[in-house]
């Protein structure tokens, strides 16, 4: 009996160290022609997630060129604004750092790399992120580094090309907490931070992105986004950001 205590106190300990991972928002925005196409938000038909109770996974969007000319200059970014433990030390204490524009190894063939990057704060206060991503301008900055932390928020740029008529784009974010390159998140007083990297796939004339491209969309990480976001839009008008 006193042996099974011990393990059973050794497991919760291990188990109540983890960090909870809150997301408030995540968006794409695609641009072509010298100009923003569309943005997607978690609301929108094409998003997919394999995000798990952790929101740790997988997200993203797919784009199909539907306009039947070819799109030029046709460029995908992504946007994340998460939190961690932010119900135990708030939101506005965390930073960024950025690692490497490097494909994660589980990346399928063909991927593209991201090419460019922002971390800021989201615009509640001074960040600029949104409409830098709107115009298509990423900074490849971070402006929430270990000496001024705050609300940090990332974005990944991904440069595509050319879209012929009925390609499809797709851009898949992976959040992890373990290092796959990209950009990493880190809050002090927890100790704890996670890793946010991604690729974009093209799918040929008249096809779709195969399972191997685009996970299988999770109902419990759509319902755990979407309760996450209602909860965090209300804390933080609450407190005036």
């Amino acid at each position: 009996m006193r042996l099974s205590g011990f393990v059973l106190l050794l497991a919760t300990i291990g188990t109540a160290e983890a960090a909870m991972i809150a997301i408030s928002d995540s968006s794409a925005f695609i641009h072509a022609n010298g100009g923003l196409v569309t943005q997607f938000t978690q609301s929108s038909p094409t998003y997919f997630t394999t995000l798990d109770g952790a929101n740790l996974g997988t997200f993203g969007w797919s784009y199909t060129n539907g306009t039947g000319a070819s799109l030029t200059n046709v460029r995908v970014s992504g946007f994340l604004d998460a939190d961690i433990d932010r119900d135990l030390n708030t939101f506005f204490n965390e930073y960024g750092l950025f690692l490497s524009l490097g494909l994660p190894s589980d990346a399928p063939a063909g991927a593209i790399a991201a090419t460019s990057w922002q971390i800021d704060e989201p615009g509640f206060v001074f960040g600029t992120i949104l409409a830098d991503l709107a115009a298509d301008s990423l900074r490849n900055e971070n402006f929430v580094s270990s000496a001024t932390p705050d609300d940090a928020s990332l974005a990944l740029g991904f440069l595509i090309g050319s879209l012929a008529p009925g390609r499809t784009v797709t851009l898949t974010l992976r959040i992890s907490p373990t290092n796959i390159g990209g950009l990493q998140q880190f809050d002090p007083d927890s100790d704890s931070g996670f890793y946010l990297n991604g690729f974009a796939t093209l799918s040929p004339l008249g096809e779709t992105p195969s399972p191997s491209d685009v996970p299988e969309p999770s109902t419990f990480g759509l319902v755990a986004c979407a309760v996450s976001a209602l909860l965090f839009s209300t804390r933080k008008r609450l407190v005036g950001k």
